[in-house]
């Protein structure tokens, strides 16, 4: 009898051992959830510089002003214009992560300064460009990626957005 009762604890014991081999096993396998986080305009992460102005109290110093503040995160907004020979306008951020969209309002127009060009560094490196020749039919194209950036390493990142000359961008 004391003989089975020590093949018992014997076998329990690696039982134990095996289903806790296996539970850590299973953990690393287990899916990393990606998650996604929306930043407006307002959030204090984001370091604005040269001549931003804020869109929806900017009265007529804003030319252009979106038609449909529903489709605006948070209803709120930045505009600004930079022309030949200004200085630098753009703002700079820093995340933790592997991917950044970066999203516009752009408008589309002859009529008014409306075309957009932006560079875009990430970790001081120049990554991206992006340009847009407005249309002619005035109407606003809403949440433009204007950069998607993806298989960062998993670590900080800080992304310039940099408007280059004789550019608008909301």
């Amino acid at each position: 009898m004391g003989s089975s009762s020590l093949i018992s604890r014997h076998s329990f014991g690696r039982s134990l051992f095996i289903l806790s081999l296996l539970f850590t096993i299973l953990l690393s396998w287990a899916p990393v959830l990606a998650v996604n986080i929306t930043v407006d305009d307002h959030d204090n992460n984001i370091k604005y510089f040269g001549g931003w102005r804020q869109g929806e109290t900017c009265g007529t110093v804003c030319q252009i002003k979106p038609d449909d503040l529903t489709r605006i995160e948070g209803q709120t907004w930045k505009d600004a214009t930079r022309d030949t020979g200004a200085a630098p306008i753009g703002f700079n951020y820093t995340f933790q992560g592997t991917d950044i969209y970066v999203f516009g309002i752009v408008y589309n127009s002859l009529r008014v300064r409306s075309t957009v060009y932006l560079t875009l560094k990430v970790d001081g490196a120049k990554v991206d460009t992006y340009f847009h020749p407005p249309r002619d039919d005035n109407t606003f194209d809403y949440r433009v990626p204007v950069f998607a950036i993806h298989n960062l390493t998993d670590t900080t990142h800080d992304i310039d957005v940099e408007m280059e000359e004789n550019s608008h961008f909301i």
